[in-house]
């Protein structure tokens, strides 16, 4: 299973990069972990868009789907249907993403096993404004778990039991971090991953803010666009 890092940053871009979005591939599956802007075009450098065999959408905040709402145009124009699985909620961005007839919407239900393909998804709720699904993939050989954007809770317990890997939203620097902000930080990050037996990967990079002294104290590794990981029970390597 690799793991490729199309975009990391939120809540908006700087310069030249892209928001959240992960392609999980095996030599079966193509699989889209949220959309945010700029993804897409990312996307294309590694796999058409008529390969996709589905896109996870976490959770409705713009910086993890708006580039969902281009995607139903590539949809439309190619006459393509696309499996597009995400949480079900009263909101406008909702009946949006829902309303579009290329897109078969799978609504997200925790407890319950998904497959894809050779891949093997489940869901648990994390906490955040919106409803938000962390989400952990198999393949049989590695596991990888995604939280998608989440506060500090009793869930990410499940979600990264027996993962190897965890992408985990904590990049907010400490210093600015509050109690009410809907994301971890990276010292809470550190903490919770301390002792535990899965590797640790941030993402969800903030922009214009400067991590690089604090990941090194705290002995965190982030990742960047254009990462590609090979992730295995070992927990990841980084390709070339």
């Amino acid at each position: 299973m690799k793991l490729y890092v199309l975009g990391c940053m939120g809540p908006y871009p700087e310069k030249d990069k892209a928001l959240s979005g992960y392609l999980v591939e095996t030599n079966n599956a193509k699989v889209l972990l949220d959309c945010g802007n700029g993804v897409l075009a990312r996307l294309q450098k590694y796999i058409d868009l008529n390969e996709l065999d589905a896109v996870i959408l976490t959770h409705l905040h713009a910086d993890h789907m708006s580039d969902i709402l281009v995607m139903r145009y590539y949809c439309a124009v190619q006459n393509q249907k696309l499996d597009v699985y995400m949480p079900q909620e009263d909101s406008l961005e909702y009946n949006l993403i829902s309303s579009e007839p290329n897109f078969n919407i799978i609504n997200i239900e925790p407890g319950k096993q998904y497959r894809i393909k050779d891949l093997n998804f489940d869901f648990v709720e994390m906490v955040h404004p919106k409803k938000c699904f962390g989400v952990k993939i198999t393949d049989g050989q590695g596991v990888l778990a995604y939280t998608g954007d989440t506060m500090l809770n009793p869930n990410l317990d499940v979600l990264t039991n027996g993962a190897d890997l965890v992408l985990m939203d904590c990049a907010f620097p400490s210093v600015i971090h509050k109690p009410e902000t809907p994301h971890m930080s990276l010292a809470q990050a550190a903490q919770y991953a301390k002792n535990k037996p899965f590797k640790l990967l941030v993402t969800h990079i903030i922009p214009k803010t400067d991590i690089t002294n604090e990941l090194k104290k705290l002995g965190l590794e982030r990742v960047f666009q254009g990462d590609i990981y090979e992730i295995s029970a070992q927990g990841f390597k980084l390709l070339d």
